[in-house]
């Protein structure tokens, strides 16, 4: 009887899941444990329950933002420019969880994500528009790179199509900053964006923990595309 109880209890935890096997035929005398042995019969159908999928259609910068809630950012620092507008457009909309942290220049910003995440534990996070913006995350990126400390640094450029054309404040930022970043990214298709967001977060977290930085140009941003 005991036994019994206690297949009642499984079958109502786990309805959803397919039972090919009798258990009347497992219950006898020594119930308990023919019960304990058919829970691991059906543990293996456990795979056949489909799971809820959520995607959205958000734009670029949208899904940055949402990258940074998956990873548990709550504080960005920072300072506006062009290239990252769209970027900018979306931190103020999820500004209710994402609190950014104005300074008067962009070394100042890489300085205040060194600090914070010293102070914290947690990637500090840093964001800085293309050319004369994303040059001046160097010095701050180095001192981070130098003693260990995870920070992720997203800078803008300009669009895919403008690129390695000596456009207006363009920048080879990702080829400036390779020896003093753990990694770094540069985003050419919206469809890996999430992903780079996260093996960003990931490289910088684990192992000797170090920067990494992140260049999106600004028509990624702008652009929709399924995010789950």
């Amino acid at each position: 009887f005991y036994g019994y109880r206690r297949d009642v209890i499984f079958r109502e935890w786990y309805n959803e899941v397919p039972y090919p096997y009798e258990p009347s035929s497992l219950l006898r005398d020594d119930g308990y444990f023919f019960t304990y042995f058919y829970k691991i019969l059906c543990f293996k159908h456990i795979k056949h329950i489909k799971w809820r999928r959520y995607i959205m259609k958000l734009t670029g910068a949208e899904i940055i933002a949402e990258c940074l809630l998956e990873q548990g950012v709550d504080t960005v620092f920072g300072y506006p420019g062009g290239a990252v507008l769209n970027i900018y457009d979306a931190l103020y909309k999820y500004s209710d969880k994402i609190k950014h942290i104005l300074t008067a220049h962009e070394q100042g910003a890489s300085h205040a994500a060194d600090g914070y995440a010293r102070t914290t534990g947690k990637p500090g996070v840093v964001i800085a528009t293309s050319g004369p913006g994303a040059t001046n995350l160097v010095t701050g990126l180095a001192t981070a790179y130098m003693d260990s400390i995870p920070m992720v640094a997203i800078t803008g450029n300009v669009s895919t199509d403008l690129l390695s054309r000596d456009s207006f404040q363009e920048v080879d930022i990702t080829g400036i900053t390779l020896p003093i970043t753990k990694h770094n990214f540069i985003v050419k298709d919206i469809a890996d964006l999430a992903n780079i967001i996260r093996k960003a977060f990931r490289i910088a977290t684990s192992g000797r923990k170090g920067p990494v930085l992140v260049d999106i140009p600004k028509d990624i941003t702008a652009i929709s595309y399924e995010y789950e």
